[in-house]
């Protein structure tokens, strides 16, 4: 993409600093790389990350059908 840190960090909605450490050691919260990855424009796994779980119960199935509906 050919971005700077400074330019990639603005672009993101993340600090430098925060930018700068997340590629130095990975550390950055779940919101900062997820919104890192979206600047970068290689967000089509996140989804997977955070695929649902199935349900355990049938209750628990019924619980998460009336979520959705809300």
């Amino acid at each position: 993409m050919g971005l700077t840190q400074a330019e990639a960090a603005a672009r993101s909605g993340v600090s430098y600093g925060t930018w700068r450490r997340l590629e130095a050691s990975g550390s950055a919260s779940i919101e900062d790389m997820v919104r890192a990855a979206i600047a970068l424009r290689c967000e089509d796994g996140l989804a997977a990350l955070f695929a649902p779980q199935a349900a355990r119960s049938i209750d628990e199935l019924v619980a998460g059908r009336k979520g959705a509906r809300s």
